[in-house]
Order: C-alpha cells, then sequence, then structure tokens
C-alpha cells in the first residue's frame, strides 16, 4: 500500500534499544552494555571504572557515529586477568630511615634492637603493592571493539522494534483510511438525511401546534422591530420607489463569547449561518416578501473546527428583487448588523437593523434622519404574537410554516455546502 512503500523508503528506528559485548585478550575483559530510552536530545550516562575515564570523549564521539538522540546509558566493565597485574615496590629510604629510629630507641631506653626482617617489611610504606602500568593505545583497542559490538548490537534490536512499531502504523493507517472512506461515501446521505430531519422536524412542530391547536413562530426579531415595521410601510408608499435589492450584513466574535464545547461550534448542529446568519435572511425575507427563485450560497471555514464560520448568499426572489446577504464570526464593527434597502428613487441605510432605532433615507442628494420610539428590541415580536393569538391564529403571517422552511433551507445550504478553509 502506498503508507507502507513510503515507510520502506526510510528506515524505522525505534527510540528503546539493548546492545552488549564482551571482548577480551589474554590480559584483559572489557564488558560494554547500552541501553536508551525515547528523549528530546541525545542525553549520555557512562559508568565505567576510573581506569576507563581517559576515554569519556572518544566514547561519546563514537556513540554519535551510530545515534543522534535519546537519553542512553552505558555501562562499561573492566577486568585484568594478566598474572602480572600489580607489582610489589621496595622503599629502601623509608626502610633505612625505619632502622635508624629503632637503634636511637635502644641507644635511649636501653633495651635490645631485636628488629627482624619480616618485622621491618611489615612497616607502612615498606613494601607497596601498585597496579602495573597499562597500555593506553592497548586498552583503547580492545575497548573499541567492545563499543562497536555493542553499539551495532544495540541499533539492531532498535531496528526490529522499529519494523514492529512500522507495522503497527501501516496497520492504523489502514483503519484510519477505511474509515475516512467510509465516511467520505456516507457523508453526503448524512447530510441529506439531517436536513431532511430538520425540516421534517421543522414540518412537525407546525402540525403538532395546528393539532393542539397552538401558535407557534420562530423567534426572530429582525422581522418585527418597530424601526423595521416602519420602514416597510413607507418602502410600501414608495419612499424610494420600487425596492430592487437588498444588502446585510452581520457579524460578531463568536470565540470570545462561547467555550469550545458550545453547540454552536458543533460541525453538524452548529455554525455560524445557524447563529447570527438568520439574522440577515430573516431581514431581506421580510423586506422582499415573495418567494426565493434562485439561490446561490457559499460558506467559509476556520482551520481546527468543523462548522462554518460564514455564510454568503445570493437570492433573486419572484418579485425581482436581488439580496446579497453575508454572515460571519470574524468581528469587524462597520458589519455589525448593518443594511441597505435600494430603490429607484433613493435608498434607506440601516446601521443596526437586528435591534436598533434609527435609519437613514437618502433621497435627491439629502440625507434624512428616521427614528422611531421603542421600549425595547423584543418589542415587536412580543407585539405581533399576542395578536395573533387574539386573532385566533395558529402561525405568523409574517413568519409561518413556509418562511421558516425557506430560512431553514439556506442555513443547511450553508452549513454542508462545499466550505473554504481560512
Amino acid at each position: 500500500m502506498l503508507q507502507e512503500q513510503n515507510m520502506e523508503e526510510k528506515m524505522i528506528k525505534s527510540m528503546t534499544g539493548f546492545g552488549r559485548s564482551e571482548v577480551s585478550d589474554s590480559s584483559k575483559k572489557i564488558v560494554v552494555e547500552v541501553k536508551s530510552v525515547n528523549h528530546r536530545y541525545l542525553d549520555t550516562s557512562i559508568k565505567m571504572p576510573k581506569k576507563l575515564n581517559y576515554f569519556d570523549a572518544a566514547i561519546r564521539n563514537q556513540l554519535k557515529e551510530y545515534i543522534q538522540r535519546g537519553k542512553v546509558d552505558i555501562f562499561i566493565t573492566y577486568e585484568d586477568i594478566s598474572e602480572n597485574q600489580v607489582e610489589i615496590k621496595y622503599n629502601e629510604a623509608i626502610a633505612a630511615e625505619y632502622m635508624n629510629y629503632f637503634k636511637k630507641m635502644s641507644e635511649d631506653f636501653g633495651i635490645v634492637n631485636d628488629i627482624k626482617v619480616n618485622s621491618l617489611a611489615q612497616m607502612p610504606e615498606v613494601l607497596t603493592l601498585s597496579e602495573a602500568v597499562s597500555d593506553e593505545d592497548e586498552i583503547w583497542s580492545l575497548l573499541e571493539k567492545a563499543l562497536d559490538e555493542a553499539f551495532t548490537s544495540f541499533v539492531k534490536t532498535r531496528e526490529e522494534e522499529g519494523e514492529k512499531l512500522k507495522v503497527d502504523l501501516i496497520d492504523k493507517l489502514d483503519n484510519m483510511l477505511a474509515a475516512v472512506d467510509f465516511i467520505e461515501k456516507r457523508s453526503p446521505e448524512i447530510v441529506n438525511s439531517y436536513r431532511t430531519r430538520l425540516e421534517e422536524k421543522v414540518k412537525e412542530l407546525f402540525a403538532k401546534a395546528r393539532e393542539c391547536g397552538c401558535f407557534l413562530m420562530e423567534a426572530e426579531k429582525t422581522m418585527f422591530t418597530p424601526l423595521n415595521q416602519k420602514l416597510k410601510q413607507m418602502i410600501a408608499e414608495g419612499i424610494i420607489g420600487k425596492l430592487l435589492s437588498i444588502k446585510a450584513e452581520y457579524s460578531n466574535d463568536c470565540l470570545a463569547d462561547v467555550s469550545e464545547e458550545h453547540w454552536v461550534l458543533d460541525g453538524t448542529y452548529g455554525g455560524c449561518a445557524g447563529d447570527i446568519g438568520v439574522y440577515p435572511i430573516s431581514f431581506s425575507h421580510y423586506f422582499a416578501d415573495a418567494d426565493m427563485r434562485d439561490l446561490k450560497v457559499q460558506s467559509f471555514g476556520k482551520s481546527g473546527y468543523s462548522c462554518n464560520f460564514g455564510m454568503q448568499a445570493d437570492i433573486v426572489y419572484e418579485n425581482g428583487i436581488y439580496a446579497f446577504l453575508q454572515s460571519h464570526w470574524f468581528f469587524t464593527p462597520e458589519n455589525k448588523g448593518c443594511a441597505i434597502l435600494a430603490g429607484e428613487a433613493g435608498y434607506i441605510e440601516v446601521p443596526a437593523y437586528w435591534k436598533g432605532n434609527k435609519a437613514y433615507l437618502h433621497k435627491d442628494g439629502k440625507t434624512e434622519e428616521i427614528i422611531v420610539e421603542m421600549e425595547s428590541d423584543f418589542e415587536g415580536e412580543i407585539t405581533h404574537a399576542a395578536e395573533c393569538v387574539s386573532q385566533g391564529l395558529l402561525e405568523s403571517p409574517v413568519l409561518g410554516e413556509t418562511k421558516t422552511l425557506e430560512i431553514v433551507k439556506i442555513v443547511e445550504k450553508a452549513n454542508h455546502k462545499g466550505k473554504l478553509k481560512n
């Protein structure tokens, strides 16, 4: 398979390994053991007799030919098995000094000087044992051979363990590829199933409400703010002539407001389109007041997240009105809910169409401020719902089942259309 071919291009070596070597000649025996575990850098620890400390730097340099990183422990034992490993030295000057003092003590105290050879030989420093002088080149030649054999064995165990790791990794990668292939094949079905279930759920809720005689309306204040109601009335009266186009945008910084576990960041159920994206959609539907003839939706995302972080929708309504809608979680203050309603004779600028009480009419080269009084941006929505209930209506004529499904349709297209990653 492709993964296996790529892995075979370079030998995989485990960071754990062990090697041992025992080398001897007629007079010396050296045993080297080496083991390693994973480490970011090369960290070497050497334990050996003081007699071999001289070779510390040479041992470390030799190790670098076999490994570049890891925590490596090296244990070296040295044994001199020759018959001439020690020699006796006779310190004549010290012996003579002992004898002089023995003679003086005999004269001073009038005692017999009965010192014998064996007694003198037992005096400190008269006879000493010392290790025979070794040839450093001879020792290094033997030690170097032992190190080479131990390091070679050490590398072999790392390669053997690495081969086992390779087989395990390839097996895991194959399983992952199979899972990805399954997901890719099932993804369209899952998306369509989810979209169908969501639309069916909306229909089911409205049907249940009608069955129970209950009023049901999507909570979407944008269609019912006192300001937007006034603007719609003004447009109907011809203040800007025939309405030609609608532009509505909205942005905020989602990541500053919610935790990483929040549902709105879920790849299946969340996303910007279903969060703040409904504001420009509802605004556009309210003023266009017609069915959609053509719809194009594009969404875009952010690296590390499976949900969309923004959407753009181009809509052509049956009455010819064109709408350009955009929402995103990459906050820009100038796009915090601004909208333009353009007509044949002028246009209306709405700085905060989702909750504000102020707009500007631009017509004949003049700008006129439009202000409405309101106690809350939820005031119009609540009043509308109350009027519907008082009239015995089970759904809103402004935002009933059909309009709600149109909003869902756009949101779902944004959620599951090919996303452009930032």
